[in-house]
């Protein structure tokens, strides 16, 4: 019976005129989080805003752990109106204009709306419109599997129009993530009580990723630190979200007069660690493909936008090899981060190189049969590069190690 909910639901979506769309839900809903993923997605939904101009944005998760993530993603967010953690029982649908889903199990949503709504659907007391864009945004041609062991049902009509008026319009836009000038100066001060001067550098290090094989070898990296460290008036600032203890642990790895140069944000809010990486005094911001940095290439786009000077930006890297899974290459996730550095490793020759995305040509940009694993990165490689772009903003004299 709930298939004719469907095809009532599919008539009725054929009725809406943009300008009369008042209000809006957005039921969103990832199985596993991952920050980068939903930077990508709310950039998506952002363009609700531009395609239905008199309407206010609703978006609904249902996982609570999800919270404060996403309420750090969406602060000061204008493309989103609302954030809210309901249960679907607890959503009055019948006061939205439109339901656009981005979730996995569609089929669980016709049937509760069969349920609830049903017959006022068929009889047209209620005139439900429900759009789908999870295809689009959560399957990116790789199977998903959800928690019962099967692939996600996306059932819903795909909300065609609005799709290709974002690929069309907006896809190129730069991704923004809303940091407040008074949040960059709380961030200033936390830096000053844990002892950074006013003369010096901060260099920021994201030493973890969702997958091991996103890193660098161990040793690489702690060579690279030691470098970045040797540089003149140099701090560096890591993430302890969860405060492992890592301050120990670089202790061990560095020795402790090396190791009294490094700051820890322990156990900060997501929010508080977005507003250090737009300090002042950050002049570097280092580490592989994932959620830190896809938020810095937010944060500085859009404090480009409010009109901050380029010299003001910092160097902004990360580093990519094989992508084993989803998405297999870096112009997926960073083609329109254009104050990033993303490093590719490919084998030219028999040989690894180091090639920079946005120097290439299209073509190459999407190769994935040239990928190399992060593992073969060298501490040189890095250092190589990293000198040549401080020499070129002119921060500091770039020591290079031969």
């Amino acid at each position: 019976m709930h298939n004719l909910t469907l095809a009532k639901i599919v008539e009725n979506n054929k009725q809406y005129h943009r300008d009369e769309v008042k209000n809006i839900i957005v039921l969103y809903e990832e199985p596993v989080l991952f920050i980068g993923d939903s930077i990508i997605r709310i950039h998506y939904l952002a363009g609700l805003k531009v395609f239905f101009p008199n309407a206010k944005v609703t978006m609904n998760f249902v996982n609570k752990d999800f919270a404060e993530c996403y309420h750090a993603l969406i602060q000061n967010n204008p493309n989103l109106d609302i954030l809210v953690q309901r249960q679907w029982a607890e959503i009055p649908f019948e006061s939205y204009d439109m339901v656009i889903c981005l979730i996995h199990e569609e089929l669980n949503l016709l049937k509760h709306l069969h349920v609830r709504y049903g017959e006022e659907i068929s009889n047209g007391k209620v005139k439900m419109k429900v759009f789908s864009i999870s295809k689009e945004l959560i399957s990116n041609g790789t199977k998903i599997v959800v928690s019962d062991g099967n692939y996600p049902d996306f059932i819903f009509p795909k909300f065609e129009e609005f799709v290709a008026f974002f690929e069309n319009t907006m896809e190129q836009n730069v991704r923004e993530l809303y940091i407040m000038e008074e949040e960059r100066e709380w961030a200033n001060s936390w830096l000053k009580e844990k002892g950074l001067a006013e003369d010096e550098n901060l260099f920021i290090m994201v030493d973890s990723a969702s997958k091991r094989d996103k890193l660098m070898a161990f040793p690489v990296y702690s060579k690279f630190l030691k470098y970045l460290l040797s540089l003149p008036k140099s701090k560096i600032l890591i993430f302890d979200e969860k405060n492992i203890g890592k301050k120990e642990f670089y202790k061990a790895v560095l020795g402790e007069t090396l190791e009294s140069r490094i700051i820890y944000s322990e156990a900060n809010k997501l929010r508080q660690d977005l507003s250090l990486i737009s300090a002042h005094q950050v002049k570097i911001i280092f580490g592989p493909c994932t959620g830190l940095l896809h938020c810095a290439s937010g944060i500085y786009n859009h404090l480009s936008k409010k009109g901050i000077k380029h010299h003001d930006i910092p160097i902004i890297v990360t580093y990519t090899g094989k992508y084993n899974y989803g998405n297999r290459n870096a112009n997926h996730w960073w083609n329109n981060s254009p104050l990033v550095d993303c490093l590719l490793l490919r084998s030219v020759d028999g040989k690894s190189e180091v090639a920079v995305l946005n120097e290439l040509t299209t073509e190459e940009r999407d190769r994935e049969d040239n990928q190399v694993e992060c593992e073969h990165y060298t501490t040189q490689m890095f250092i190589d590069f990293m000198s040549d772009r401080l020499a070129e903003r002119r921060y500091i004299d770039a020591i290079i190690e031969k």
